[in-house]
């Protein structure tokens, strides 16, 4: 493939790859938003409904568990959020493919791994904290466990924080 093919290849597969990533974080957003609103729900629903008589342990259970799922998607659904929104910007920012191997390989897939490893060698992380790869699954090994365990200690706390605004 000659250079100028390869250049026309390459603009036209980072267009593919931002379209994917805006439409994901709009997805993302949507959702985001939905469960936000059904989180409000819960919340208005518990204090409008409940708030004069003490709830079973039981009810209290079921609540906060409800609480808990939500946050959890919450959580997790922000973080790949702002992981898009990396990626996206490292799609912009990365440097050129080097010349292709074989003259009829595919263009994605060495544009993909090296804006993975040009996220990687920035180190950009999602929330100045936490690596993208906890995120996302990137080659054979997938470290999205510790998104979702960060997700769940977020989410955790979150829950209590409600608990001692409502029951305290």
């Amino acid at each position: 493939m000659s250079d100028p093919e390869q250049v026309d290849c390459e603009l036209s597969c980072r267009q593919l790859l931002l379209h994917f990533y805006s439409s994901e974080i709009n997805t993302h957003g949507r959702v985001l938003i939905g469960f936000a609103a059904l989180m409000f729900t819960i919340l208005t629903v518990r204090v409008s409904l409940f708030n004069h008589s003490p709830l079973a342990t039981w009810q209290l259970f079921i609540f906060y568990g409800f609480v808990f799922a939500v946050a959890l998607t919450m959580f997790y659904l922000l973080f790949r959020l702002v992981g898009y929104g990396i990626l996206a910007n490292a799609t912009i920012h990365a440097p050129r493919v080097q010349e292709l191997k074989q003259k009829n390989s595919s263009l994605v897939y060495p544009l993909v791994y090296d804006i993975k490893e040009f996220v990687v060698r920035n180190d950009n992380k999602i929330l100045f904290l936490f690596p993208i790869e906890y995120f996302f699954v990137f080659g054979n090994t997938s470290k999205q466990r510790y998104g979702f365990l960060i997700s769940f200690g977020f989410s955790i706390i979150s829950a209590f924080l409600v608990y001692l605004l409502l029951e305290v």
